[in-house]
């Protein structure tokens, strides 16, 4: 008879949310370090900056606490919601940042000002760093985002999908092929507009 593996199974995630809630409070910073690094990750593609996306990262997990009795599990697992999570803490972030910083230029033109030229040449290189398929993605809207993200980035089964997202598996379907065609024709936009703005010895 073999030997019988007594080592005891790793707690779920939505077993860690609870206990978490139940004042167990190392639960959630096991929760945390199992996920801390796909959710930096998806916030990253989200935000394209370092700092941004760990200061989304951690509202990820703020939210995920704040709304822990609604959080959607699939067989235990929270990482699809908390993927998801991503996409719109991440883009409200990126707008709100935005705005903070035109408000501060705009309060100390002398030495917060950043110029229109320096912001354009900062986006393209952060779009460079990103490469192209990035930094299309970039301007998907937030359903756009989210089903590329899941099911083509994290590889996630459609069904998984459509349970976190609560939709129907066949909407899935629909809106990631509309997604990918949207990818696919923003690409080919920024393609041709990069041509056009390439000096003549360049293209």
């Amino acid at each position: 008879m073999g030997a019988v593996d007594d080592t005891p199974a790793e707690p779920s995630d939505i077993a860690l949310l609870r206990e978490a809630d139940s004042g167990q409070s190392y639960a959630f910073g096991l929760l945390y370090d199992r996920h801390k690094r796909r959710v930096l990750n998806a916030c990253y593609r989200i935000v394209a900056h370092r700092e941004d996306a760990e200061d989304a990262a951690a509202l990820v997990f703020l939210e995920t606490w704040r709304r822990r009795a609604v959080v959607r599990d699939i067989d235990g697992s929270i990482l699809p919601w908390l993927l998801a999570t991503s996409v719109n803490v991440g883009r409200t972030l990126r707008r709100n940042r935005g705005r903070y910083r035109t408000f501060l230029g705009g309060l100390h033109p002398e030495d917060g000002h950043v110029s229109e030229a320096d912001s354009v040449d900062r986006r393209l290189e952060r779009a460079a760093a990103l490469g192209p398929t990035w930094a299309a993605f970039a301007k998907l809207n937030a359903k756009e985002q989210t089903i590329l993200l899941l099911c083509v980035v994290e590889e996630l089964p459609q069904e998984e999908v459509a349970a976190t997202l609560g939709i129907p598996v066949g909407t899935v379907k629909s809106r990631l092929s509309r997604a990918k065609e949207r990818l696919r024709r923003q690409m080919e936009l920024d393609e041709s507009l990069g041509r056009e703005r390439a000096p003549e010895g360049r293209r």
